[in-house]
């Protein structure tokens, strides 16, 4: 454990834990969207799918957007303590 006690290298970990956030809460944005918009499309636009998949459809729909939020903050936390441009 004698790493541990070398900040310069603690602050690499700390940068490539920061990047892999990154890149698994933009993947995770592209992949939410999606979710989001298949659930919209079979909670609304679809009348001729059994009642229950349309339940289903519905409780994705929250689900899915309250991750989107979630996802979004991670890759704003992200890129702060990366020093990136926060858009």
């Amino acid at each position: 454990m004698k790493f541990m006690s070398n900040p310069t290298l603690n602050m690499g970990v700390a940068r490539m834990n920061q990047r892999r956030l990154l890149k698994l809460s933009n993947y995770s944005l592209i992949l939410l969207s999606l979710v989001l918009l298949v659930s919209i499309f079979v909670a609304y636009l679809t009348t001729s799918l059994p009642m229950i998949i349309q339940l289903v459809a519905h409780i994705l729909l929250t689900l899915s957007a309250a991750a989107i939020k979630l996802c979004y903050l991670a890759r704003i936390s992200a890129q702060r303590a990366l020093n990136l441009t926060v858009c």
